[in-house]
């Protein structure tokens, strides 16, 4: 699975002066030099598309291009290795570029942290303060529970969890959690994970839910896409392209892969944790709910463990 972050550009807010400045990359930044050769590194930055792209989200229109990056530098634990491969690091990804004519941002193929933000500025040329910042999906373990029982309980099967499109989740196909004492992980993997025991041991196992890879189907009139997608608590998005289904199948990679995500980011997960308010605001979702969730569980496993003890004897 592809990770990527969302971050907000905060100093010039226009996409198409941000982009031009990006291109303008040979003149303010300095390569990597290898310290064993003194080479210059390669350092590379390229658009995409020729022409901005239009997407239609969520009844807004959003203009978006990608932009390719390519650099090499030098792996800092083993800078003066004699073996180029170990000596250097190359890293390849992109950059989706959007606005709605409001407002500039960018999704990257790395994780939030220091090291994505410390690159992001070096692209813009930025020296100052909070000229760009991270712009995570909030969501929340409470969130991701929830999920999981609209998936074990079946909903799925009749319901949408949206008035106005269908969007399902019909499996969770994996998922990750700390345990209370902090020193180990849960993980499960796999399209068979979703069953009551694998689900029973997981959920009693941990302390919070950190990490669930949903599998989402999401249709409208003109739309209709199945998405394989990773939350996590921290904001990072993942998607594994290839298992997705759907109208952007046919184009070339970067063209599906940026509409995969911007689709995702904008549309998908917003009526997602929309539909996930609604059901707290209406008392489909509680505490007391979450708690009856957990004896379902509970009771049905001990069921499966009474069968079991009598096939036995």
């Amino acid at each position: 699975m592809t990770r990527y972050s969302r971050w907000q550009e905060n100093e010039v807010n226009n996409m198409d002066s941000i982009i031009e400045n990006i291109l303008n990359y040979e003149s303010f930044i300095e390569p990597y030099i290898d310290p064993l050769t003194n080479e210059i590194l390669n350092f590379s930055l390229n658009k995409v598309f020729e022409d901005d792209q239009i997407i239609n989200l969520n009844n807004n229109e959003f203009r978006f291009n990608v932009i390719e990056y390519d650099y090499e530098k030098p792996r800092n634990y083993d800078k003066y290795n004699h073996m180029r491969s170990l000596r250097i690091l190359n890293d390849t990804g992109y950059i989706i570029i959007f606005t709605d004519g409001s407002s500039t941002q960018f999704i990257i193929d790395k994780s939030a942290h220091s090291t994505t933000l410390t690159f992001l500025r070096k692209i813009n040329n930025y020296t100052g303060v909070k000229e760009i910042e991270e712009k995570p999906i909030k969501v929340s373990e409470d969130f991701f529970v929830w999920i999981i029982s609209k998936v074990l309980e079946g909903v799925n099967d009749t319901d949408s969890f949206t008035e106005d499109s269908e969007i399902v989740v019909d499996r969770i196909v994996g998922f990750k959690g700390s345990t209370e004492d902090k020193l180990a992980e849960v993980r499960g993997w796999g399209n068979r994970i979703m069953n009551v025991l694998s689900t029973l041991a997981f959920l009693f196992e941990i302390e919070k839910v950190t990490h669930i890879n949903p599998r989402i189907q999401y249709k409208t009139e003109d739309k209709s896409h199945t998405i394989e997608a990773g939350l996590q608590l921290k904001g990072n998005v993942k998607v594994n392209f290839e298992k997705y289904v759907g109208d952007y199948m046919q184009l070339i990679d970067i063209e599906k892969e940026s509409k995969v995500i911007l689709l995702l980011y904008l549309e998908v997960l917003p009526k997602l944790l929309t539909s996930y308010e609604n059901d707290i605001e209406n008392g489909y979702w509680s505490k007391d709910k979450k708690i009856d969730f957990f004896n379902e569980i509970g009771n049905d496993i001990q069921k499966k463990i009474k069968e079991k003890i009598n096939r036995i004897k």
